[in-house]
């Protein structure tokens, strides 16, 4: 749910305005570098509740660092398995289970909506007939965006019994995607390039359709437990992150709250196949290395993934593949990753075109985290 904006560490302590934080783990990797862990610092100063990061390099030693709380009141630290929901950064597992059903021959990347559903994209100008999986991946689709019906609901609320009544509501995929054809198309398919996290909804339903397994299954068993992603998991209808986790913030407008809004508790139906997975920065570097470095799929579909399309969002020369973005890298080529964002949390990172370094950024609370997160990937990324 967002558009683009763009082993562990052990025995050491920081503190960030009187409040202590530890990180440790059984399979410690080095420690951050002073400059890390300033950026990180420097981060949650911006007005975000807690940040953390994870960082690979070519030794494959992994280094992971911490600024903030995992929550607020009672204040608890975070750690390096502190889990959050991931929001868009799911569309890169959903998308790599779309193209290994392409490779399996399940699926084509041609296959049109109606292939699959049909009737389903009928609405306002929409024809399922004339959008295909390949347009849904890459966000050259046309469909509306169904955020943006959710996000007025979530402003118009004017009390926290209302708020919660909102997040704890339960979807159907086709009640998503009917907010969304109740639109206008953005322009007719494959004639140019909007984000639209109504695609991916689709696609799950795709997934469906093919498989006979609901999507998530369908992660769960061709990524989760093949890459053992201990932390990572779909958490269907639950509406709670099983596990040490962090809280996410947000600053809402409501009479009868000044504070920033505790909003972790979210019915992840609304995310769907879009955004409703959660995971830990140590799982989505693992992850994110396993698929550029060729682990998940073929050679011939991972370049099918990174076929890419200047995009006007992000920084000068960003461009979107199928379910994965490339940014340019000041040191010279590029990184990979799929930026993610939903009520209270984010998360930016990227792994370098040859592999050999990864960094994975994950903050709550409503502060600027593009702000400082790219400088902080690069000196991450670049020698």
């Amino acid at each position: 749910m967002n558009t683009i904006t763009k082993k562990r560490s052990c025995a050491w302590l920081v503190t960030f305005l009187g409040v202590g934080l530890a990180a440790c783990g059984a399979d410690a990797g080095g420690e951050p570098t002073a400059e890390l862990q300033e950026r990180v610092d420097a981060l949650a100063r911006s007005g975000l509740v807690g940040v953390q990061a994870e960082f690979s390099g070519v030794d494959d030693r992994p280094v992971w660092a911490g600024a903030g709380a995992a929550r607020v009141s009672p204040r608890e630290p975070l750690t390096p398995t502190s889990r959050f929901r991931i929001g868009s950064t799911t569309k890169a597992f959903v998308a790599t289970i779309a193209l290994q059903l392409v490779e399996e021959g399940a699926l084509s990347l041609d296959d049109s909506v109606d292939r699959w559903l049909p009737d389903l994209l009928r609405g306002t100008g929409q024809d399922g007939g004339h959008i295909t999986l390949r347009q849904l991946l890459q966000q050259t689709s046309g469909l509306p965006d169904y955020v943006a019906d959710h996000e007025a609901m979530m402003m118009a609320v004017s009390t926290e019994e209302e708020l919660r009544a909102l997040l704890l509501r339960a979807w159907t995929p086709a009640e998503l995607v009917a907010l969304a054809v109740a639109h206008e198309p953005v322009f007719p398919p494959g004639t140019s390039w909007s984000y639209s996290n109504t695609g991916y909804v689709v696609i799950g339903m795709m997934i469906e359709r093919a498989t006979g397994e609901p999507w998530d299954r369908e992660v769960t068993e061709r990524i989760i437990e093949p890459l053992a992603l201990a932390d990572t998991y779909a958490p269907g209808s639950d509406p709670s992150i099983a596990g040490p986790h962090a809280h996410g913030y947000m600053d809402l407008q409501l009479q009868d709250q000044s504070d920033p809004v505790d909003v972790t508790e979210l019915d992840p139906t609304v995310l769907d196949a879009e955004g409703a997975l959660v995971s830990t920065t140590a799982d989505l570097d693992r992850f994110f290395r396993a698929l550029l470095g060729g682990e998940l799929l073929g050679p011939d579909l991972l370049a099918e993934m990174k076929t890419t399309t200047p995009i006007d969002e992000g920084p000068p020369g960003t461009e979107y593949g199928l379910g994965l973005v490339r940014f340019p890298l000041a040191c010279g080529g590029a990184y990979w990753n799929h930026p993610g964002d939903v009520y209270g949390y984010h998360v930016r990172g990227g792994v370098t075109e040859s592999g050999d370094r990864s960094a994975t950024v994950a903050a709550t609370g409503d502060g600027d985290l593009d702000a400082g997160s790219d400088a902080l990937i690069v000196s991450a990324l670049c020698p």
